[in-house]
């Protein structure tokens, strides 16, 4: 089968390199390596764990004392 696809100069200038030293044609070797890549499938997916902390103010907030003098020394 016939198509047409845009490839960037440097994966073709790659693609060319590797047709010449496995003695393919390029359809060949697209084909084949297109099937690689789609035979493994998708990645596996990646368990994120957050770590979280409660971020509770540092200065008694009831003290208006406390807040201002920690206002004031930012």
């Amino acid at each position: 089968m016939r198509t047409t696809i845009d490839l960037d100069d440097d994966v073709l200038r790659v693609l060319k390199r590797r047709q010449r030293e496995e003695g393919k044609t390029l359809g060949q070797l697209v084909s084949e390596l297109l099937a690689q890549a789609l035979a493994a499938g998708p990645p596996p997916a990646v368990d994120i764990r957050w770590t979280t902390a409660d971020l509770r103010p540092r200065v008694d907030l009831d003290d208006k004392d406390a807040v201002w003098a920690v206002l004031d020394h930012t």
